[in-house]
């Protein structure tokens, strides 16, 4: 695996990797020209990172990012590429993803309620571009926490986003293979061809 821990892309300095997913991995760094401002790194890894459609895929994401203006929706500080690895660099949320939150504390109902409503807000406003998120999870909703108030949530990760397209709905209903349905398992919809 890559390791970038005290390396440089551009203008940030790696200190940490955060997370690794199946495609990419996540780090810690300080962006030098702001103020050692705190920032979350993503890039692309291993083989990934020279597949021509993944890098496409990586591209696409900054796009739609940088197009969505929410408040409960990560935003794109910068899109990079330094030699040859690409990366994405968005604020450093403090108080980590909604999985290890749960792993340490049991939020009461209207917690729930609050960060619930914020993550409908902003799958709306991806709705309102015509964007599909496909991998809405745990681990993809960054928490800020608050004294005395509910986490503030934000939307991230849509490296699996998809643009709807006319004569979608009619589509609706028809089988997929298995092998070319995006998203994590267990947090997907049922469907009628799993349910028996």
């Amino acid at each position: 695996m890559l390791s970038l821990e005290g390396k440089q892309l551009g203008n940030y300095d790696i200190i940490r990797r955060i997370r690794v997913g199946g495609m990419g991995a996540v780090y810690e760094g300080r962006q030098r020209t702001a103020f050692d401002r705190r920032v979350a790194i993503k890039v692309i890894l291993g083989d990934y990172a020279a597949d021509p459609d993944m890098r496409r895929r990586f591209a696409r994401e900054a796009r739609t990012v940088a197009r969505l203006q929410h408040p409960h929706i990560l935003p794109l500080i910068e899109f990079g590429d330094e030699q040859g690895i690409l990366y994405l660099v968005m604020p450093f949320i403090e108080g980590g993803t909604l999985t290890s939150y749960l792993r340490h504390y049991l939020p009461g109902l209207g917690e729930v309620s609050a960060m619930y409503q914020q993550l409908l807000d902003a799958v709306e406003c991806a709705h309102e571009h015509n964007l599909i998120h496909r991998d809405i999870k745990s681990s993809n909703v960054l928490l800020e926490l608050r004294r005395n108030m509910p986490p503030y949530a934000y939307l991230a990760d849509f490296g699996l986003v998809r643009a709807m397209r006319p004569g979608d709905a009619s589509q609706v209903g028809k089988p997929i293979p298995l092998e070319q349905v995006p998203g994590t398992p267990h947090y997907m919809a049922p469907s009628k061809r799993w349910a028996s």
